[in-house]
């Protein structure tokens, strides 16, 4: 038998707005041309009922969409940033959903964005997995960032009995 399950994360939630948008905490870069979480998420089954099902061996991911939306700046003068998002099976391998997006940055946050489909992989095929957004900044101690509330992602996975 198989148990199929559709869920959606939204990355931030806070406080209600006027505009209707939400931010994570600002995340600082200290290091230069060095990976700096900006956002990590550990996926988990979203029900408290699956002790009682001992018979159910493994979830497997059958696809899992995600969009990403960052907000990126720093605090002084212009630099090059870059950013990008990584899934892997709980505290697995990470595996690269895309490659860096870069882009210049100045003193007033950028939105940057990617969406799509992810390529389910060996590392990336099952729940619980993790999820993370690294950025860096080409200068030291001034990239600034911070994650969008529009951000989500959507596993479609099923239990193997």
């Amino acid at each position: 038998m198989e148990l199929g399950h559709d869920f959606t994360v939204f990355m931030v939630t806070g406080d209600l707005t006027e505009s209707g948008i939400q931010y994570s905490d600002e995340v600082s870069i200290s290091a230069k041309d060095t990976d700096t979480a900006l956002f990590s998420h550990e996926f988990e089954l979203g029900y408290t009922d699956v002790g009682k099902h001992p018979a159910i061996t493994y979830q497997t991911l059958l696809w899992c969409y995600f969009k990403a939306a960052v907000m990126l700046k720093v605090s002084t003068g212009t630099a090059t940033m870059k950013w990008k998002p990584q899934a892997r099976n709980h505290e697995g391998t990470w595996v690269d959903l895309c490659g860096y997006v870069t882009f210049s940055a100045t003193n007033t946050y950028k939105e940057s964005r990617v969406d799509g489909y992810a390529e389910l992989s060996s590392n990336f095929n099952q729940i619980p997995f993790d999820f993370r957004i690294l950025f860096q900044c080409d200068t030291v101690s001034i990239g600034r960032g911070k994650v969008k509330n529009t951000s989500q992602f959507r596993a479609i996975f099923k239990d193997i009995v």
